[in-house]
């Protein structure tokens, strides 16, 4: 594993442990959750005897694979992307499938390959350090994306998200139509029905002048 269990319940006070492959050859991400006081539990040995052993964390395992699958953006295009990274860079579980898989965001922004606009590396390690959300744009291969972060409070992990600039503007411009549209109709109606409230309430009027006058002349 990356890290050592101890440490990591010591410093972190949980998180992830690291990943490795099993016996199936599948990548397999170990968590540990810190027990909030030692505890026993009874365990029966081969032999048939019981033993009590104390334990201050559990381990769990889940599939990695899974997990990405779980992340996947179905949004914009199936082009968004989804990475959860620790405040020093390193990805513990990314969506992308090709041949671009970082292995640390924050080498990654360093290199050549990422132009940040809005925002520089170390504002965004900083934000990262304090746990903060933010966002910004940069290039990938090339491309400009938005990219989006937020804390998930469990293990000072990351939760970072990708979507191509264009898709989005895209959207948000489809959007401003759509919203653009709904209040040119709701305005017409009820311009229609002020319309309407100002013929009646005339006809009304004219409809008593003539009883008035009628009334005169008899």
């Amino acid at each position: 594993f990356r890290r050592n269990l101890q440490e990591l319940i010591v410093e972190d006070e949980g998180g992830v442990v690291g990943t490795r492959l099993d016996k199936e050859n599948e990548q397999i991400m170990m968590f540990a959750v810190p027990a909030l006081q030692n505890n026993t539990y009874k365990a029966r040995l081969k032999d048939g005897t019981e033993e009590d052993f104390e334990y201050n964390a559990i381990g769990l395992t889940f599939n990695a694979e899974d997990m990405s699958t779980a992340l996947a953006i179905k949004a914009f295009g199936n082009e968004g992307m989804c990475y959860v990274v620790l405040p020093d860079g390193n990805v513990l579980l990314q969506t992308r499938k090709d041949d671009l898989q970082i292995s640390n965001f924050i080498d990654y922004m360093r290199s050549p390959d990422c132009n940040l606009s809005s925002k520089n590396v170390d504002a965004i390690i900083g934000d990262w350090e304090e746990q903060k959300s933010g966002v910004t744009q940069f290039k990938m291969n090339g491309k400009e994306n938005y990219l989006v972060y937020l804390p998930i409070d469990f293990g000072d992990w990351m939760l970072l998200g990708i979507a191509p600039s264009a898709i989005v503007n895209r959207s948000m411009n489809r959007f401003r139509g759509v919203t653009v549209g709904i209040m040119a109709a709701v305005f017409a109606v009820v311009a229609a029905a002020i319309a309407w409230m100002l013929i009646v309430s005339n006809k009304q009027h004219l409809k008593e002048k003539e009883l008035e006058v009628k009334s005169r002349e008899n």
